[in-house]
C-alpha cells in the first residue's frame, strides 16, 4: 500500500517536472521567436533606411522665403563729381582676354594656378598642392552648380565633376561641400535657399560684394535671417562643411574637435580681400603625396595672406579642374569621384 502511494507521488512529481519543462520550453521558443522578429524588423528597417539614404534618388528644391523689406541705402550725392578712378574705368579700353595652360585674364576675372610642394609634412614625406589665385571683379562669375538638372540638391545622384564643369563652361572649378551627401546644413546657391536645417558646423558665406565670412551655422536662427542676408546683404552662396580655418584674421589653431585630423587630401577656399580668393587643393593618399593635417592647411592659408579660410570636403573628392583638365592627382584615382556639386568660375553662360 505504501509502495503504491510512493509510486503515485513519484509519478505526480515526474509529471509536474515534465509539465514545467514543457512550459519553460514553450516560453523559450516564444521568446526566441520574439527576438527573431525584432531582429528581422530591425534589419528590414535598416535596409529600407539604407535604400532611401544611399540608393534611392531624390532631391531638395528651392525654398520660398518670406518677403523682406529692403534696408534703405544712402542716396548718392548728385553734386559730387565722379572720381578719377571711375572716370578712368569708364573710358578705359577693355582688357583683352589672354589664356595659357595655367592662367586666364579678362576685364573681370584673373586666374593663376601654381603647383607647390610642402616638404616634411610627416617626417621626410612631402605633398604637392595647387593654389588658384583668383581676382574676381564681377561676383556673378563666382558660381556653383549641382549635378543633374541643376535645379535642386540631388540626393544619391552624383556626377563626374568634369562633366558638370563642361556643362556650365567653367574656366576653373573645384569640389565644395558635397551638399547632396549631407542631410542638414544651410545651403544657399546662386542666391537661392535650398536647405535650412542649421547644424553645429561652421558655415562659409560668399557675398555679392566679394566678401567671405565664416560663422557658426546654428547662430542663424530663422529663414527670415537668411532672407535678409540674401535681399539686403547680397548673400550668394553658403557652404556647410568646415571647419573654418581662419575667421576675421584669427586662425583656429586647435582642431582637436575635428573628426578628420589625419593626413588627407584637402580642398579649401580663402579670401585675401574682397574679390580676391585662393582655392587650394592638396594631394594625398599616394606613395608620392602624404596629404596634410588641418593645422598645416591653416598654415598654407596664413602664408597666402588670407583673412578668411574654410575647409571643404576632402579625400577622394578633392579635385581642381582648369580648362577641362584635371590639375591634381585626385588621391591616385584613375577617374574622378562623382560629386553632387561644384564651385566654379565662368564668364560664358551655359
Amino acid at each position: 500500500m505504501q509502495s503504491n502511494r510512493f509510486d503515485r507521488d513519484a509519478y505526480r512529481k515526474r509529471s509536474a517536472e515534465s509539465r514545467e519543462r514543457a512550459r519553460q520550453h514553450r516560453v523559450m521558443k516564444a521568446r526566441n521567436r520574439f527576438i527573431m522578429w525584432i531582429v528581422i524588423v530591425f534589419f528590414v528597417a535598416l535596409a529600407i533606411f539604407a535604400v532611401v539614404r544611399w540608393a534611392l534618388p531624390s532631391s531638395e528644391g528651392a525654398i520660398d522665403l518670406p518677403a523682406v523689406s529692403p534696408v534703405p541705402s544712402a542716396a548718392p550725392d548728385s553734386s559730387a563729381s565722379p572720381s578719377p578712378s571711375a572716370s578712368a574705368s569708364a573710358s578705359a579700353t577693355p582688357v583683352p582676354i589672354t589664356k595659357t595652360d595655367s592662367s586666364y585674364q579678362s576685364e573681370n576675372l584673373q586666374i593663376t594656378i601654381e603647383k607647390k610642394v610642402l616638404e616634411n609634412v610627416d617626417g621626410d614625406k612631402k605633398t604637392d598642392y595647387y593654389v588658384a589665385d583668383i581676382v574676381c571683379k564681377d561676383m556673378s562669375l563666382f558660381k556653383t552648380a549641382f549635378s543633374g538638372d541643376g535645379d535642386s540638391i540631388p540626393r544619391n545622384s552624383y556626377e563626374d565633376p568634369v562633366t558638370i564643369s563642361e556643362r556650365y563652361n567653367a574656366l576653373l572649378s573645384i569640389n565644395c561641400d558635397n551638399a547632396g551627401y549631407l542631410t542638414d546644413g544651410i545651403i544657399v546657391r546662386n542666391g537661392t535657399l535650398y536647405r535650412f536645417k542649421p547644424s553645429d558646423r561652421d558655415l562659409c558665406m560668399i557675398f555679392s560684394d566679394g566678401t567671405m565670412k565664416c560663422v557658426k551655422e546654428n547662430t542663424i536662427k530663422s529663414k527670415d535671417e537668411i532672407a535678409s542676408l540674401i535681399a539686403n546683404d547680397g548673400l550668394l552662396h553658403t557652404f556647410s562643411f568646415g571647419p573654418a580655418l581662419i575667421t576675421d584674421g584669427v586662425a583656429k589653431g586647435d582642431y582637436s574637435d575635428s573628426q578628420v585630423q589625419t593626413f588627407n587630401p584637402r580642398s579649401a577656399i580663402g579670401m585675401v580681400e574682397p574679390g580676391h580668393f585662393k582655392l587650394v587643393i592638396v594631394d594625398g593618399r599616394t606613395d608620392e603625396n602624404r596629404g596634410v593635417r588641418l593645422i598645416q592647411l591653416e598654415q598654407i592659408f596664413k602664408d597666402l595672406g588670407c583673412t578668411e579660410a574654410y575647409n571643404f570636403d576632402g579625400g577622394q573628392s578633392s579635385i581642381m579642374i582648369y580648362d577641362g583638365k584635371i590639375q591634381n592627382d585626385i588621391a591616385g584615382r584613375d577617374t574622378p569621384r562623382s560629386l553632387s556639386d561644384i564651385l566654379y568660375f565662368a564668364e560664358s553662360a551655359q
